[in-house]
């Protein structure tokens, strides 16, 4: 019953804004008539406001001002708008969503870590947030973590030490928090099921896939190091174990995080 709600939803959503990329493909190819380019766009962010505020609410009442929130939404709408490109033929909705859903986890990022994250490991995430988005809508899904490590020039390693990071922040603050009658809904219940396999709507992309398929110990390691920015030694006496265990704990499992990774 529930599931088939969903799809009632995700349909309804898409019938709703099926009619903005036809609006996309006329602002396109108005690039000579800026007066007629200036009121497309106007009329595409008119339609597709309700998604934005949408959006919004669902991070309402977690510690910022919801006008803000839908501002930032807002924002996050007209990037999507403008930096949409209809000539690499991918679906506009999951791109909007998936901007303005970003735009405001920036927000809430850029305003409070709730863990304590290296400055390196956060100077790696604004270097890949923009390859993010820019992969995402030129693969037409999610990129992977080794194809943002390629596209940045970085230390595949890196890349997953930075998504990781991000994972948790998104599980303490913004993600998994529960909302009193809410407290079981994601924003897939809300909007319905965008697309399918777009699940990376409510993980932006993380690595929670893959690290939900290690074993228990190896996730704990993995957090202990990347996440709580422990040493090797305070691992190894925390849980019990010596320093070059942890040390080839973090070796293989970062090696079983490659294997996992698509590569195609």
């Amino acid at each position: 019953m529930h599931a088939r709600s969903r799809t009632a939803r995700a349909d309804d959503t898409r019938r709703d804004y099926e009619h903005l990329e036809p609006l996309l493909e006329q602002l396109a190819a108005r690039a000579d008539d800026p007066g007629a380019q200036r009121r497309l766009r106007e009329e595409i962010i008119r339609c597709a406001l309700p998604l934005a505020d949408n959006i919004a609410l669902h991070f309402s009442n977690r510690g910022e001002r919801s006008d803000d929130l839908l501002q930032v939404a807002r924002v996050g709408l007209i990037h999507a708008i403008d930096r949409f490109d209809i000539a690499r033929k991918s679906r506009f909705l999951p791109y909007a969503i998936l901007t303005m859903m970003g735009e405001v986890r920036h927000h809430f990022r850029d305003r409070t870590w709730p863990l304590h994250v290296p400055r390196s490991v956060q100077d790696t995430v604004m270097q890949i947030r923009p390859v993010i988005a820019e992969l995402s809508q030129r693969l037409g899904r999610a990129p992977t973590p080794r194809e943002v490590a390629n596209s940045c020039g970085i230390d595949y390693a890196l890349v997953v030490d930075a998504l990781a990071a991000t994972n948790a922040c998104h599980t303490l603050s913004v993600v998994n928090s529960t909302q009193g009658d809410d407290s079981t809904m994601t924003l897939a219940d809300t909007l319905g099921d965008v697309d399918p396999g777009y699940d990376v709507i409510d993980g932006c992309l993380t690595v929670k896939a893959l690290t939900e398929q290690l074993p228990d110990r190896e996730r704990q390691v993995l957090r202990l190091r990347f996440v709580d920015s422990m040493t090797q030694t305070q691992i190894a006496t925390q849980i019990g174990i010596s320093q070059m265990q942890v040390s080839r704990i973090l070796r293989r499992t970062i090696d079983q995080l490659r294997e996992l990774t698509p590569t195609d």
